[in-house]
């Protein structure tokens, strides 16, 4: 497809992206990480793989950037917490506002859906560099979602300002809809 015309989710920007980081840093992706964001914010534990082969982190030579991470909720909840605080964690800065509200900001707006993870396009939904957008309002992306094929649902409402990780093992595809309403529902009983 031309430039801008069409739009498939799927892993090989990730991987660019993470073999530039590699080039400029001289650093494996998963070193870089931890050094950046995953050590600072006290991630652990948090390594990145392979979900259909997993092998020891320290074997990793190229790890599944969009869908790689093995965690739990409260290795993860730190970054998680980082992103609805706009870039801010216990008093320290780790992404500039700016990079938040490019994470943010809608990127396929009018173009061809080719493919949309089943369970992640069951609504209407739009993605942005790094999450989809689920609710989008006058101001920009207001539900911002990045669920995992394998049951992985964080969250971050704009619009309540709260943010929550839903972890479920089994396939996106069977669960999505019953963790949108669950979500709802939490989000419902906290802002009445």
């Amino acid at each position: 497809d031309e430039p801008g015309t069409a739009y498939a989710y799927g892993g090989p920007n990730f991987q660019i992206a993470g073999a530039v980081v590699e080039r400029v840093s001289g650093q494996r992706w998963a070193d870089y990480f931890d050094e950046v964001l995953g050590d600072p914010l006290g991630m652990t534990p948090f390594f990145w793989s392979n979900p259909a082969a997993p092998v020891p982190p320290e074997k990793v030579t190229n790890p599944v950037l969009q869908g790689g991470v093995v965690t739990t909720m409260d290795a993860y909840a730190p970054f998680l917490t980082m992103i609805a605080q706009k870039g801010v964690y216990k008093g320290r800065r780790y992404l500039s506002e700016a990079a938040i509200a490019d994470m943010e900001t809608v990127a396929t707006h009018g173009v061809e859906r080719k493919f949309v993870p089943p369970g992640a396009g069951d609504t209407h939904i739009e993605y942005n560099v790094a999450h989809w957008c689920e609710v989008e309002g006058p101001d920009g992306c207001t539900m911002l979602t990045s669920p995992g094929a394998y049951g992985f649902y964080p969250w971050v409402d704009r619009a309540s300002g709260l943010h929550g990780i839903v972890f479920i093992q089994d396939r996106l595809n069977r669960i999505a809809a019953d963790v949108r309403a669950l979500r709802d529902a939490m989000i419902a009983a906290q802002t009445q």
